[in-house]
Formats: C-alpha cells, sequence, structure tokens
C-alpha cells in the first residue's frame, strides 16, 4: 500500500528481508512492491549495496571497498563447530577442503543430472547438503534440499538444473571468500 498513497515515500526502496529465494516468491515480492530482496542471513554489505544501487549511490563512499573483496558475500558460520570454530589452523584446514572438493563435486553432480543417474545425484546431493549446513549456508542449504525434494518425488532436470546452477554460484562465492581468507 505504500507504493499506492501519494508522498514522500511513494518510491522509497523497500528490500524483502526473505527466507524465501525461489523463482515463484521473487515474483510474488515485486508484485508486492519491494524493490529487491536479501535472502537471510545477510551479510550489512549486501543491504548496504542493494540500498545504494536503489537510491543512486553505485559508489560507496563510507563503506569502502578491501581488494579483492567480494560486492556480495555469501552467508557462512563455523559457529557450529563449537570451540573448533575458533581454531584458526582448523577453519583453514576445512576452507581449503571446501576449495579442493566442492568443485569436483558440483561437476559429478552436473554429469549425473545430465546423464540422468538419479541414484549418484541424490547422493552427491545429500554430501553437498551435509558439506552447506556445516558452514551453516542457508541459502546452499535450502536450494540443495530443494534438489532432494525433487530427486525423491519427480525428477524435473529443467528445475534441477536451475537449482544447481544457484548452488554453484554460492559455491563460487565461497570459494573467492576463502581464497582471500586463506592469502591474507
Amino acid at each position: 500500500q505504500l507504493r499506492q498513497q501519494p508522498g514522500p515515500n511513494q518510491h522509497a526502496p523497500i528490500i524483502a528481508l526473505t527466507a524465501n529465494a525461489l523463482p515463484a516468491d521473487v515474483s510474488t515480492y515485486q508484485q508486492a512492491g519491494f524493490t529487491d530482496w536479501l535472502v537471510k542471513p545477510y551479510h550489512e554489505n549486501q543491504l548496504y549495496l542493494a540500498l545504494a544501487q536503489h537510491t543512486g549511490r553505485h559508489q560507496p563512499t563510507d563503506a569502502p571497498q578491501v581488494a579483492g573483496q567480494p560486492t556480495t558475500m555469501p552467508s557462512y558460520n563455523f559457529a557450529g563447530l563449537g570451540r573448533l570454530a575458533n581454531d584458526a589452523a582448523f577453519v583453514r584446514k576445512l576452507q581449503q577442503l571446501f576449495i579442493d572438493t566442492v568443485p569436483g563435486q558440483l561437476q559429478q553432480l552436473a554429469v549425473a543430472l545430465e546423464l540422468p543417474d538419479w541414484p549418484a545425484a541424490t547422493q552427491l546431493v545429500h554430501s553437498l547438503k551435509s558439506t552447506f549446513g556445516n558452514l551453516q549456508s542457508e541459502e546452499a542449504v535450502r536450494y540443495v534440499r530443494k534438489m532432494e525434494e525433487i530427486l525423491r518425488k519427480n525428477p524435473d532436470p529443467a528445475a534441477l538444473f536451475n537449482l544447481h546452477r544457484n548452488v554453484g554460484r554460492i559455491a563460487g562465492q565461497l570459494i573467492d571468500l576463502f581464497q582471500a581468507q586463506l592469502h591474507v
């Protein structure tokens, strides 16, 4: 209703902060008048960049970017590891393990989806769910769980490839972030 009322806030950017980011949900947000959306948990830089984009501030002046820092940061958290989350050497090993294994798993999953080899795809998706779950990467976990559900019920290659692309995007962002952290 804010968009329908004349006044100073009629064109103010409205950012949806949501746990639902499936394509059908996004179109609902747009129809409701939201300017943009972010998936929870989100990083404050993501909110800042979304607001900057929709207010005409394309170059942040009071939030400088660190060289090599991605403009959108996927959420992750090692807190689920308990005390090990505070062990920097252990965390670095986990980051390197992610970098070394996840791209191969995603490639194997793409092949399994292409064949189609649903049992192999199911096994790989389950493994990826554990990996992203341990990182508490909620967006990736949501996509992987959806893949698991589709594989269980009625495999739909188009939907699975779309979800695979989204998981690959998040994995790529995490890999870039982890590589930057490992080389600091």
